[in-house]
């Protein structure tokens, strides 16, 4: 499904209260291919990306999970913001 895996990494430091997190970078789509096929791959894209972080949550045993890189999209209502958002 993915061109560009999205792949998980957590960071902790040693210190016992000291904050940790997960990251996920992801480099979504790109426009390449003309609007409607490129926003519904993004859209079946962030689907499986939502659909897959309760596994990331108790394999990291962490809720706290940032999503950054370049999700391509164009649109405030595309439906990967909607995924994202829901």
């Amino acid at each position: 499904l993915w061109d560009r895996w999205a792949t998980a990494a957590k960071f902790q430091t040693l210190e016992n209260g000291k904050t940790d997190f997960v990251v996920i970078p992801l480099h979504m789509k790109s426009n390449v291919g003309g609007a409607n096929a490129t926003s519904q791959q993004r859209a079946q894209e962030a689907a499986a990306l939502v659909n897959a972080l309760s596994q990331v949550r108790q394999h990291f045993s962490d809720r706290d999970i940032i999503l950054i890189g370049d999700t391509n999209v164009r649109n405030h209502n595309e439906a990967a913001v909607v995924a994202f958002i829901n």
